[in-house]
């Protein structure tokens, strides 16, 4: 399966955005990342890498937003299962995907169900 890019924008009240590759590795959700401020781009945080067990998810599904892009939605069984990604509340995370990267999400959320999350 490959990764799939996405950003989890308006981190920190609008100051930092957060960039990174999701991808499937056996029977866990492997998300990299890495924040990086808004105004001018200089300051990134080092990159990090959050494995969570996909028993430990309640669902995964692509939501399309007006116009450019699509969010795609993973909700956890638990809030400490996706505590460490940037942007998660209440055991959800919103991660925003470029139009472009469309197709590859789409074949991420059909692969994921295959290997039986929910």
């Amino acid at each position: 399966m490959s990764s799939v890019p996405f950003t989890v924008p308006h981190l920190y009240g609008g100051f930092a955005d957060c960039h990174g590759l999701l991808r499937g590795e056996g029977g866990h959700l492997i998300l990299e990342f890495q924040v990086q401020d808004n105004l001018f781009g200089w300051i990134r945080g080092s990159p990090k890498t959050v494995r969570v067990p996909l028993v430990e998810l309640e669902s995964i599904e692509l939501k399309p937003r007006w116009l450019r892009s699509s969010d795609l939605v993973i909700v956890a069984k638990s809030l400490t299962a996706v505590a460490a990604v940037p942007g998660s509340r209440q055991g959800r995370i919103r991660l925003r995907i470029a139009k472009k990267d469309l197709p590859m999400a789409e074949q991420f959320v059909a692969g994921a169900y295959e290997t039986s999350v929910g």
